[in-house]
C-alpha cells in the first residue's frame, strides 16, 4: 500500500512510550511528503532520539505519559495539516495494511493491495462477499483495481445492495461480467479495450484476441462514477478530517483452491 502523497496537507501521528524496537520500521514507512509528529510519552529507550535521527524534520513532543488517548491530542494540537492520520508506532504502511480515508465529498475511500481482488476461478473469492456486505450497510459501494504487470483490471458499482455493474480481467480472461456496460464505460471505449496483445495467434490476422483495459481507463472511470482516487489531495475534504491505518484481516489474503477428485 502506498501513503497518502503529495504537499503536507497530510500530518501523520505516532504516540510511543517504549517502543524503539519497532519504531525504525514505521518512521522509515512514512513519506517524506507528508509531516510526521512524534509524540515521545516520556520513553527510557531513546525512542524520540531514534525519531530524529531517521527524520530530521519529524517534529517531537516530548510529554510525561498520560496515556495514548492524551498523546493524540497533543499530536493533533502540533499538527499543521488539513488531515491527521494516527499510526501506532509498531505498525508500518506496507502491503498488508490499508488505509481508510476522511470523508471526501461524501466518499469514504479504502485504499491498499491488501484489499480482495478477483484473481481468478483458482482462488477462493474473497472480494464478492466484502462487496456484498458493504452493499447492505452503505447506498453505494465502488470498487477499482489495477495492476498492470499481470493485467489485472476490475471495477464495480453496488447500489442499495444490488450489483449493478461488475467486470474484471486477469491475463487469463474474464473473471466478473455482471451487468451491461455503464455509459461511462462505453464513453472510454471500455467495450472494445486498447490493444494489449494477441493470446493464440493464427494466421496473417491473427486468432481469438484478448483486448484489455489499462490504468488509466480505471482511474478515469473512477472519475466519471465519483472521484479519481489518484487525486484525492485536490479534492474538497474537511480540515481536520482523520485518516486510519489498518491491519487488512487475515480472511482477505489470497488462497488457492483444492482440485478434488
Amino acid at each position: 500500500m502506498t501513503a497518502p502523497s503529495g504537499d503536507a496537507r497530510w500530518s501523520i501521528v505516532v504516540v510511543l512510550h517504549n517502543s524503539r524496537a519497532a519504531l525504525r520500521e514505521c518512521v522509515l514507512s512514512v513519506p517524506t511528503a507528508a509531516e510526521l509528529v512524534v509524540v515521545d510519552n516520556d520513553s527510557s529507550d531513546g525512542g524520540g532520539d531514534l525519531v530524529r535521527e531517521l527524520r530530521p524534520d519529524a517534529r517531537v513532543v516530548r510529554q510525561p505519559n498520560l496515556g495514548f488517548g492524551a498523546g493524540c491530542n497533543t499530536g493533533a494540537r502540533h499538527a499543521t495539516g488539513e488531515l491527521l492520520l494516527f499510526l501506532n508506532p509498531d505498525a508500518a504502511l506496507g502491503d498488508d495494511h490499508i488505509f481508510v480515508s476522511p470523508p471526501v465529498n461524501g466518499w469514504t475511500f479504502v485504499v491498499g493491495l491488501a484489499l480482495p481482488h478477483p484473481i481468478g476461478r483458482s482462488f477462493a473469492d474473497r472480494c464478492t462477499p466484502l462487496l456484498a456486505r458493504l452493499g447492505h450497510r452503505f447506498v453505494e459501494v465502488q470498487y477499482f483495481f489495477a495492476y498492470p504487470p499481470i493485467d489485472l483490471f476490475a471495477w464495480a458499482r453496488l447500489l442499495e445492495g444490488r450489483v449493478v455493474r461488475a467486470f474484471a480481467i486477469t491475463d487469463s480472461g474474464v473473471v466478473w461480467n455482471r451487468g451491461r456496460a455503464t455509459r461511462e464505460e462505453r464513453a472510454l471505449g471500455l467495450k472494445l479495450f486498447d490493444f494489449r496483445g494477441v493470446r493464440g495467434r493464427k494466421g496473417d490476422a491473427g486468432g481469438a484476441m484478448i483486448l484489455y483495459p489499462t490504468e488509466e481507463h480505471v482511474l478515469r472511470l473512477a472519475g466519471r462514477w465519483s472521484l479519481d482516487p489518484t487525486r484525492l489531495d485536490t479534492a474538497d475534504m474537511p480540515a481536520g478530517g482523520l485518516g486510519y491505518i489498518a491491519l487488512a484481516p487475515a480472511a482477505w489474503r489470497p488462497t488457492r483452491l483444492c482440485k478434488t477428485g
